[in-house]
């Protein structure tokens, strides 16, 4: 079939070029209820054709050309924007770890006169905040402008860093851990709001930005790492130095990214803006809030907590309301929706959605699991752990230079099917190690194929989530997508934490040793304790044979 093509306006987004080269009625135009995007299937195959270069892209789908120096220095804006949010949200993630150790637990104990059980409220609270409210933010960021959102998002993350920094109490040091994960919610879908409308669909300078874009959470998470061993050998000033680093760091990432990355186009009237769906942003932040405090619980206490159910059940509610919400604006048109639920039943967007998110375990969740392997079972110091994920480095700079050219070259389903293959083998890498066998035979592997797996994943998936979304919803777009990975990567994680904790209970208990797990780790037998990380290694294993067998399909 011909390829049907598309006119870019900013006022009714994309509109059918008929074959007199008029544009049909665009999709503003649309009676209440109709259709807005196109469903012919072979439409969606073309389509995602152009998205990996192999058609050429419709002249009037593409924004202003940009000269080579303007095209790098917005790609490497948007990437240290993102590898700034992945690392502070890293080193506390790891450091969390180390909190469970004697001699940092007692310095941060004394600095904040916390107690251990409330330490993980530290690291928990910047992923609240970040799940939470990416999709409002995602559509503030397309409303009001995607680098007026940007900016707002890198003065909230400046200032929460600011805050933790000169906090004395622990609870204070949390809640501008969770103004930072709202930063970082603003922050993350306006770079790939701003990413999307500057490279035009199908060129090389698109994917080349995209795949950079990727790369920035192997580079924030070994950042973190990284940082994480100097701070742990002066935990009294270390970690507020660190604090105080992220925050030198937005300043200067907030002058470049005012000066270098393009300014906003006008969107709506301000009639429009005080029509912003403030309900349903608000429903469905504090459902995700809920949820993933629920999910956080569950993996800290398991379902011995009786306040479990509740949160559980309002979150679902919430959840399922906002859907019907949103189906009731989109239907009316008297507001614009959150999300589009049209969009997600339209070109496979959701499917796509689950499946990076579960392909994306392999990398979040199954690192987390080989992080403990290294520091709790293994015994290495922090520094030691670094160098064994130092790898992830070597390959996101690698990545950088040619995962831009395969997405331009490659058609998208092979990129996927690529990276769903590394993904498996690196899980099953995992569940097989042997603590005597040497770091190169399974460990480095690993580390390095989920790497490789989650950049094409990433690249691909958000690639295809912008490409089929409205010109005017690109930010709430990518915040969908990353709002699908954070929520797997959690529920996964929980998931393999249970199923670590009953496995490793199990195996204590037949060697006659009683643990609790909430207090000491000590005394779990060594053999019991590598069966639970295998255990936790085999069911990321099975969500990413999950997600391999739908994006077969």
């Amino acid at each position: 079939m011909s390829v049907p093509s598309y006119q870019c306006d900013l006022t009714s987004n994309w509109s059918p070029i008929s074959e007199h080269g008029e544009a049909s009625t665009p999709s503003s135009a649309l009676g209440h209820g109709e259709e807005k995007y196109p469903s012919d299937p072979d439409f969606l195959k073309d389509v995602s054709l152009v998205v990996i270069g192999d058609l050429e892209p419709v002249e009037s789908q593409c924004p202003p050309e940009i000269s080579t120096f303007k095209t790098i220095s917005i790609i490497v804006v948007c990437l240290l924007g993102y590898i700034l949010c992945i690392s502070v949200n890293s080193i506390f993630a790891k450091y969390y770890h180390k909190i469970r150790r004697a001699h940092i637990e007692v310095a941060i104990s004394i600095i904040v006169d916390a107690r251990h059980a409330d330490v993980q409220w530290i690291s928990s609270t910047f992923k609240l905040g970040y799940c939470s409210f990416l999709l409002l933010t995602g559509r503030l960021a397309d409303t009001y402008g995607h680098k007026f959102c940007l900016l707002i998002g890198l003065f909230l993350f400046g200032a929460s860093s600011l805050g933790c920094a000169a906090a004395r109490d622990l609870y204070l040091i949390a809640i501008f851990r969770g103004i930072q994960g709202v930063g970082s919610a603003a922050i993350s879908p306006s770079l790939l709001g701003i990413l999307s409308t500057s490279f035009a669909v199908g060129t090389h300078a698109r994917s080349e930005a995209f795949a950079t874009f990727s790369t920035g959470s192997p580079f924030g998470t070994a950042l973190g790492l990284f940082c994480g061993g100097f701070v742990t050998h002066d935990a009294w000033l270390g970690w507020r130095k660190f604090f105080y680093a992220a925050f030198s760091l937005t300043v200067i990432i907030s002058i470049l990214s005012y000066l270098v990355l393009p300014p906003d186009l006008p969107r709506v009237v301000g009639k429009d803006r005080k029509q912003f769906d403030w309900f349903g942003g608000g429903m469905v932040a504090i459902g995700l809030l809920t949820l993933v405090s629920s999910i956080s619980s569950l993996m800290h206490h398991g379902w011995t907590t009786n306040t479990l159910l509740a949160p559980l059940l309002i979150s679902i509610f919430l959840l399922c309301g906002f859907i019907l919400w949103q189906l009731h604006l989109e239907r009316n048109g008297f507001q614009d929706p959150i999300v589009r639920i049209s969009y997600l039943t339209n070109y496979s967007v959701g499917p796509v959605n689950i499946i990076a998110g579960l392909l994306w375990v392999a990398y979040a969740d199954q690192n987390y699991f080989l992080n403990q392997y290294f520091q709790d079972y293994l015994h290495l110091s922090l520094q030691d752990t670094l160098i064994r994920f130092l790898p992830m480095l070597a390959v996101a700079i690698i990545l950088c230079l040619i995962t831009g050219r395969a997405a331009h070259r490659w058609s998208s389903p092979l990129l996927i099917v690529i990276g769903s293959i590394m993904a498996t083998i690196s899980c099953l890498l995992t569940c097989l190690l042997q603590p005597n066998a040497s770091y190169w035979t399974f460990n480095f592997l690993s580390i390095t194929l989920s790497i490789i797996a989650s950049d094409f994943v990433f690249t691909v998936g958000s690639m295809y989530a912008l490409q089929m979304s409205k010109e005017s919803d690109q930010a709430s777009a990518g915040a969908l997508f990353l709002t699908f990975t954070q929520l797997t990567c959690v529920m996964g994680l929980a998931l393999a934490t249970l199923v670590q904790v009953k496995v490793t209970s199990d195996a204590s208990e037949h060697m006659h040793v009683d643990v609790d797990f909430h207090e000491d780790m000590a005394e779990v037998p060594r053999e019991a304790e590598l069966e639970g990380l295998k255990a936790a290694s085999w069911t990321c294993f099975a969500s990413v044979l999950l997600g391999q067998s739908n994006s077969s399909n």
